[in-house]
């Protein structure tokens, strides 16, 4: 990457930050999260309610 000259007297850096925080893939979190969960509770049974439902069209159809 080339330096600008100019960068220094403005007190500017155009590096990338060195976070203190760790970035979670959501696949990783949902798998650390689904452990502990586990671990804690043994199996758990969720009940609650789908907001933003949509309906979909009747020619559409679902695979797993």
């Amino acid at each position: 990457m080339r330096e600008d000259p100019f960068a220094a007297q403005l007190g500017l850096s155009f590096e990338e930050p060195q976070s203190s925080r760790r970035v979670w893939p959501v696949r990783e979190l949902v798998g650390q999260v689904r452990e502990l969960v586990e671990q804690g509770y043994g199996d758990v049974w969720v009940e609650g309610e789908i907001s933003n439902y949509r309906p979909l069209p009747a020619a559409t159809f679902i695979s797993h």
